[in-house]
Formats: structure tokens, C-alpha cells, sequence
């Protein structure tokens, strides 16, 4: 009877303890049973009434690993991946870790300080006399920031105009990978792409992050900014670098006036921006008569000069009193070493009377087709253009001409906007060449004339 009450007993504490204790059918035959319930508890009842659990901790806090084994007093450790930690409260190997051990109640907590990357595992509690382990629970240290963000080439980058680039930024070491995105001078952009690298550890990962871009003189001075984020630093880890854009001269040059009468002054201004900077102007003036390139100079601008044109260190120069012969073109051009060149131009318009700038010698072959030609520059252009020669006068739209004579006119691309009249004689004679030919032009400010003769080859 007392035994059937003691199975009893032991059934209510647990049918595990009562198989190991091989009660589960009562007493063997002809063995008494002589154990008492306190005994056979501590013997054979050894379980956890709490094992660890999978948690995540942020890196660098505390965490606590419980362990509670009931009915033991025997020697408890601790597994991390399988490896044993040791014995005893204190983990000389694991200075950061320490078990938190109060025997009254079977409590051999593990406790971690400080957690790093490293921690991240699978542990397992173990009371080895019992031959009792409890389940493997994963330690997460789920978010890793990152590690600064670096920009390749800041603080500040050199790059040329118009040359594409790819600005790199990199950062180490998150878990999870950064995700960068880049701004210029606080705005979003758009197009970077990424790729990412797996460290050594398998946990933590490198990003890195280009930017393409094709910077243009306007991006001197200008920040780009790369931001890589992870849940562990929502708000991002910032690098700048800033663009010093090298770029040719961009050159503007200003005329005052534009139109002007004959003996008036006359203003330029050359004005030249380069990175690096221009040094210095000289400014001047060309004319397609009386110049002919090429001109070179460093970190200057260029032009040929003309006997009436001051040539100035500064920035402007000056025709004191202008002819119609310093109408024309003139072309300002800067030149930077090694980084480029840039011109532009302005045209002079000088009003006068026409300026005829024939040969005045001009040759035919007898009994062949002659021609002679006429140049005629006028600001503003010529109204009236009369041919005179024997007894002949030609004026456009006006009398008429023996059949073997003809007039044109045109504006060869080659004279800068001169009118070209043309005389043609067909079946040229004796008597041709023995006449000059008068060759004159009428604008709102007078005449211009030329006489020319006619020879024979």
C-alpha cells in the first residue's frame, strides 16, 4: 500500500522521472522499496524549467541567455556554436560573458556585456552530469551601422569639363548592407547604381555607390554628398566632396559703339573666364585684309593690330579714330595650357562713301571672253553702281548696252559682304583695250570711284 502511494506520488510529479526511476510498473519482484519521494526527486527528476530563447540585441547593450535546471546541483555550462564557454561564474576566455548563478533555485543565466558582431551565434545550456541540454538558442545582433562613408578624391575633387565621371563612395562593415543615395548641395539625384561585397565574417557588408556624372564649368565650388543608411542609423552617415571643374575659357567681347561714322572712337571690351584662371587680356582686332593667323599666347587673348589700334594690358582696347578700312571682324581668343581655347567676335560696321579695292590693271585675251571686276565694300550698302567707258554708260535698270557687253552683280561669300559688279565683254577687240573703264559707286554718305585698264596676254 505504502509503495502503491508512493508511485502515486511520483506519477504527480512526473511520468519522466518515474520511467528513469523504472517505477513505471511498480517495484521489481521480490525488491522492497525503501527510496523516499525527496530522493528520488533530486535523483531523477532533473529537467529545465527554463531554457534559452532566440532573442536579437543591438550591438554594444546587455543580454541575458536564461537557464533554470530543475533538481540539479551538479556542474552547468555553456556552448557557443559548440564550443564550450567553461565553468564557473566567471569565463576567464570570455571576459565579456559571466554566468549569473543562484543555486538555491537552479538559475545559471548567461549573461553577455557589451555585445559585439561576434555574439552572434547559437548557444546552448548543458547540465552535464544529467546528460541534460537544453535547446539551441540564436543570439541576433541584427543591426550593424556602418562605418563612415568615404568619397574617393575628397575633400576636394579636380575633373574637366565635359568629361564623364563616376563619383564613388563607399562604406564598410553594416549589417545590413547601407543603402547610399547621393545630393548636390542638399538636392536628390537621381542614377546612382550599387554593389555590395560580403566581409570575411559572413555578417558584415560593404557598399558602394557611383554616380555618374559630366560636370560642367557651373559645378566649381559645388558639394556632392553621398548618405548611407541602415536601420541603425536611419537618419545616415554623411561624406562630401566638393568639384573643382577645370574648363576652357568662355570669352565675351562687347563693341561701343557698333556702328560708327568715320573718325569716331571706338571701345572694345574682351572679357575672358577659365579655370584655372586667365592671367591676363590683350585684346585686339582682325581684318581679314590685313591679318593672317595663326596667333598663340599663353593665358591671353589674341587678336593682329592694325597701325590705329591701342593695345592695352588691360582688358579693353581702343581705335581713337576709326576709316572704314578698320571695318571688319574682330575675333578675341583665349588660350589656357593644357586645358583649352576659346574666341569669339564681333563685327566693326564703319559708314562712309563706297570703297572700291579692284586691280586696277586687269588683263583679257583677244577674241576670248574678258571680264573685269569691280569690288565694292559700303556701309551702308551702295544705291547706285555705274560702269562708264567710249561711249558707253551703264547704270542698273537704266540704258542699255551693245550686245557684246553685259553687267552682273553678286556677293561672293569670300569678300565679306562686298557687292562684286562684273563687265563682260565678248569677242574681245583692239579697241577694248585701249579705253579705261570707269567703275563708280553711290551710298547715302557719297561716292567711290576706280579707274581701270584693260590689257592684253
Amino acid at each position: 500500500m505504502r509503495g502503491g502511494m508512493l508511485i502515486s506520488a511520483l506519477a504527480a510529479v512526473s511520468p519522466r522521472c518515474l520511467y528513469q526511476a523504472g517505477l513505471h510498473h511498480g517495484p521489481a519482484p521480490g525488491r522492497k522499496l525503501t527510496l523516499s519521494l525527496d530522493t528520488l526527486r533530486y535523483r531523477w527528476c532533473v529537467r529545465f524549467s527554463q531554457e534559452p530563447a532566440d532573442q536579437s540585441v543591438v550591438l554594444g547593450e546587455r543580454v541575458v541567455l536564461s537557464c533554470v535546471v530543475f533538481n540539479y546541483t551538479g556542474i552547468v555550462q555553456w556552448t557557443k556554436d559548440g564550443l564550450a564557454l567553461g565553468v564557473g561564474e566567471g569565463l576567464r576566455a570570455w571576459p565579456r560573458y559571466r554566468v549569473l548563478r543562484v543555486i538555491d533555485i537552479g538559475q545559471y543565466n548567461l549573461e553577455i556585456s557589451h555585445s559585439e558582431l561576434s555574439d552572434d551565434s547559437l548557444y546552448e545550456c548543458q547540465a552535464t552530469e544529467a546528460a541534460l541540454r537544453s535547446r539551441r538558442a540564436k543570439l541576433n545582433v541584427p543591426v550593424i551601422p556602418p562605418e563612415d562613408p568615404v568619397v574617393e578624391g575628397s575633400p576636394e575633387l579636380l575633373l574637366m569639363a565635359g568629361t564623364q565621371h563616376n563619383l564613388t563612395c563607399v562604406t564598410r562593415g553594416a549589417k545590413p548592407a547601407a543603402h547610399i543615395q547621393w545630393t548636390r548641395d542638399g538636392v536628390l539625384l537621381e542614377g546612382p547604381h550599387q554593389s555590395t561585397e560580403v566581409l570575411p565574417d559572413r555578417k558584415r557588408v560593404t557598399t558602394r555607390s557611383y554616380l555618374p556624372i559630366s560636370p560642367v564649368d557651373t559645378d566649381t565650388g559645388r558639394n556632392f554628398t553621398c548618405v548611407a543608411t541602415n536601420p541603425a542609423v536611419p537618419l545616415g552617415k554623411r561624406a562630401t566632396v566638393m568639384l573643382n571643374v577645370h574648363h576652357p575659357p568662355t570669352v565675351t567681347l562687347s563693341i561701343e559703339p557698333r556702328s560708327v561714322l568715320e573718325g569716331e572712337r571706338v571701345t572694345f571690351t574682351c572679357q575672358a573666364t577659365a579655370n584655372p584662371p586667365i592671367m591676363g587680356y590683350r585684346s585686339v582686332h582682325l581684318h581679314p585684309k590685313l591679318c593672317s593667323g595663326p596667333y598663340t599666347s599663353t593665358q591671353s587673348s589674341v587678336l593682329s593690330i592694325p597701325p590705329k589700334l591701342v593695345l592695352s594690358n588691360n582688358n579693353q582696347l581702343y581705335l581713337k579714330s576709326v576709316s572704314q578700312a578698320d571695318a571688319g571682324q574682330y575675333v578675341c581668343k583665349a588660350i589656357v595650357p593644357r586645358i583649352g581655347v576659346g574666341e569669339t567676335e564681333v563685327t566693326l560696321t564703319v559708314n562712309g562713301p563706297p570703297i572700291i579695292s579692284s586691280d586696277t590693271v586687269q588683263y583679257a585675251v583677244r577674241g576670248e571672253r574678258g571680264e573685269i571686276k569691280c569690288y565694292i565694300a559700303s556701309t551702308p550698302p551702295p544705291d547706285k553702281i555705274v560702269w562708264a567707258w567710249k561711249e558707253n554708260v551703264w547704270e542698273k535698270e537704266k540704258g542699255t548696252l551693245m550686245e557684246r557687253y553685259t553687267v552682273e552683280q553678286s556677293k561672293p561669300p569670300s569678300q565679306g559682304g562686298a557687292v562684286l559688279s562684273t563687265l563682260t565683254i565678248n569677242n574681245v577687240m583692239e579697241s577694248d583695250f585701249h579705253s579705261p573703264y570707269n567703275c563708280t559707286a553711290w551710298n547715302s554718305f557719297g561716292p567711290g570711284t576706280m579707274i581701270i585698264t584693260l590689257e592684253e596676254t
